[in-house]
This record gives C-alpha cells, sequence and structure tokens, in this order.
C-alpha cells in the first residue's frame, strides 16, 4: 500500500496537525451518546485480537476529516459533493473511504504484530513525539467529537504508537526488496524531464473585478505596463534585483517559475523565450495572456523533475513489492470483521459535528496519509471476509 510510509511517519515524526471547522446540517443531540455506547463492541479480530471499534475510530476521524474537506470543494466547484461521486469502478468515495479505513486497522495490527515478534520498539523520543500529536489533536477537538469517538490521551496514544511500531516493521520489510533503481532510471528518458528554473516579474495587463473575473486593462494602462518593463528590464541589467523591482513597482508580481516541455500550466510565450536563454541572462520583454514578462534564467537543465520522477517511480516498484509481501503475510492471519458493527458505520456522517448555525467547513490533517484516500481504497487487503487460517 503506497500510503503506508505516511500513515507511520507522521504520526511519528510529529507533523500531526487537525484544524476543522463545524459543518452545515443538524445532528441530534443524543447522537454522541449513541455513538459512545458502542465504543466497546469488537469491530474486527486479527487472529485472537479483538479490536474495537474506539480503536478504530482515530482512522475514521482522519479519514473523515480530509473526507469533508474535499466534499466542501467538489461543492464549491461543481455544485456536488465529494462522498457519493462515483469512479470507474462504480463505487462511491464514502464506499472506498470505509474500505480505505478497515484495511488500514487491520493491516497496523498485523504489522505490529510482526514488529512486536522482531522486537522491534520505539525510542524514548518516538514515544515523546506521539505524546505531544496527541495532545495537540485533544486541544483541536470539540466536546462532541470526543464524546463520539471516544478520544483519550491514552488510547490515542495506544493507537498511534502501534501506528509507529508497525511502521518500524514496514521500514524493515521494504529493506528487503530487491528495488533496482538504476534500472528503472534507465526507462525513464532524462531529455523528457529536462527542467528549466526560472525567475521573473510580471507586470499584468488584466486586473480583477468585483465579481471576481479577470478582465482586461484599458490601452493605455496596457501601455504604462509595457514600459514599466520595459524600464525594469533596463534595471535588471544593471544591477538591481527582482526584489528591488517589485518596491518600485508595486503592481507588478515577481516569482520563481519552473517548468519542463511537457508542462501545460507555464504561459506558451514564456515557455518558448525562457528556453533560448543561458543560465543568468534575461529575456526581452515578453508578452504573455495575463501580462509582460522579464525573465532571468537561473539553471537551464536542471534534474529536480527527472530526479523526482525517478524517486515516484521507486515508489511506485516499493509499493507493488509491498502489496505483494502484505498479500502473503496476511494470509497467516485470520481476521474477521463484525459487519453487525462496521454496518452502522457511514463515512463522512460518523465523526464530523454538525450543528445548525454554521455554513461550511474545512479540514486539513496531515496524520495518517489521507490525502490519497480515494486513490488507496482498494488496498491489498480485504478485510471484509476472512482471510486464511494460521
Amino acid at each position: 500500500m503506497k500510503n503506508l510510509k505516511k500513515v507511520m511517519s507522521y504520526a511519528l515524526i510529529g507533523v500531526l496537525t487537525m484544524s476543522m471547522t463545524l459543518v452545515t446540517g443538524c445532528k441530534k443531540k443524543d447522537s454522541a451518546e449513541k455513538s459512545s455506547d458502542k465504543l466497546n463492541n469488537v469491530v474486527v479480530t486479527v487472529d485472537d485480537t479483538k479490536i474495537k471499534l474506539k480503536d478504530a475510530m482515530y482512522f475514521i476521524f482522519d479519514t473523515e476529516a480530509m473526507g469533508e474537506y474535499y466534499d466542501q470543494m467538489y461543492k464549491s466547484y461543481t455544485g456536488s459533493g465529494y462522498w457519493d461521486a462515483k469512479g470507474d469502478d462504480g463505487l462511491t468515495n464514502r464506499e472506498k473511504a470505509k474500505d480505505y479505513v478497515m484495511d488500514n486497522v487491520v493491516m497496523i495490527d498485523i504489522l505490529s504484530k510482526k514488529a512486536n515478534e522482531d522486537k522491534l520498539t520505539l525510542t524514548d523520543d518516538d514515544k515523546k513525539t506521539v505524546k505531544t500529536n496527541v495532545k495537540t489533536l485533544l486541544g483541536q477537538v470539540s466536546k462532541e467529537q470526543l464524546k463520539i469517538t471516544g478520544f483519550t490521551q491514552k488510547n490515542l496514544e495506544a493507537t498511534l504508537e502501534k501506528m509507529a511500531v508497525a511502521g518500524k516493521y514496514y521500514d524493515k520489510m521494504i529493506k528487503g526488496f530487491n528495488i533496482d533503481k538504476e534500472a528503472i532510471k534507465a526507462g525513464i528518458k532524462k531529455a523528457d524531464y529536462r527542467q528549466y528554473n526560472t525567475d521573473y516579474i510580471l507586470f499584468p495587463t488584466t486586473k480583477t473585478d468585483a465579481s471576481g473575473k479577470a478582465v482586461a486593462l484599458s490601452d493605455k494602462e496596457k501601455k504604462e505596463a509595457l514600459k514599466n518593463a520595459q524600464e525594469a528590464l533596463t534595471s535588471l541589467k544593471a544591477g538591481k534585483s527582482f526584489a528591488d523591482l517589485k518596491k518600485t513597482y508595486t503592481t507588478a508580481t515577481s516569482d520563481s517559475k519552473n517548468f519542463t516541455d511537457s508542462d501545460q500550466n507555464t504561459d506558451a510565450a514564456y515557455k518558448k523565450a525562457a528556453k533560448l536563454l543561458n543560465n543568468k541572462e534575461f529575456s526581452n520583454v515578453v508578452e504573455g495572456t495575463d501580462g509582460y514578462y522579464v525573465i532571468q534564467m537561473t539553471n537551464n537543465n536542471s534534474s529536480e523533475a527527472y530526479d523526482t520522477a525517478v524517486d515516484q517511480a521507486v515508489q511506485t516498484e516499493t509499493g507493488k513489492q509491498f502489496d505483494a509481501a502484505y498479500k502473503k503475510l496476511k494470509k497467516n492471519y485470520k481476521v474477521t470483521v463484525n459487519k453487525k458493527v462496521w454496518d452502522t458505520i457511514t463515512m463522512g456522517k460518523t465523526t464530523i459535528v454538525q450543528t445548525d448555525k454554521t455554513n461550511s467547513s474545512t479540514g486539513t490533517t496531515g496524520a495518517a496519509g489521507t490525502t490519497q484516500t480515494t486513490e488507496d481504497s482498494k488496498s491489498s487487503t480485504d478485510s471484509k471476509t476472512d482471510s486464511g487460517n494460521k
């Protein structure tokens, strides 16, 4: 599972941050109490280990936080929600997220068992980091969410420590994989990923109106923008910096822009002009779709995009080998999901607190790799059924 590394490392290195706002709707007053009543029910058994619903709540909470963020973004841009959107496989994101949660609960239990067998343990610093992360999380969730999830310092520490020790076994597993990085590099053409690194100053020829739309400046304003761009070019060649010019021309913007030939997000005129430059050389004034640019080449043969492509290919191969190894490992364990309990869980409606007054929602999390919820929901595990016997 390609995001397992994130699941483990994020809890370990201290980047857990939760920021949640209540969402629109009306939630029954007794919902938290009802949820609390079932937290001690066993939701899945892995061999003789009974995992209670409260032990799975962190994974539900974390996945729902990012899913709710996606939901608000979907509604903002498309008018429809994220949770019930279907993929090519016919499954909704809600269904995929639920599979993802159960898969991870089971996987982390199995990997932590293997870690314990191999006597892999957390350092004092590891435990300190987990403790800090838990305190951060508990300080940012509402009282109602605490009732729904059953979160406490003790049980969250147990969950995150279990994730972290499972991560140590994951590290041990991947060290034993046969990843031929040189063969992977040979299969990726460096020329296809040649990256051009540039700095620029832009004198815009558009502005944003009251409705948020980009509208063209008047001809007079465009002439002024062109004049300023030409003056800026002269100043840059005389030794002024982009930062200096930004102070002089307050309507201009200055930044860095890196691109490859396949980049579709960079202005075509910008790319064409920039690719002609030697390192440290300035372009003439370039008319783009949004204004006049003066460009400086900082590196016309950067390997950054190529290195990233290689790293991603290595990660993909590592993920494939982990999937195969974990699938084989999982066959040694009997996994039984308590459908009576698990069927009561609806992703997007379990830990998200709703009120009558709020009408917007945002949620961000740095934990548990939730940014890949839908992509990775079809993991190598299939925890809905028993899989093998010891």
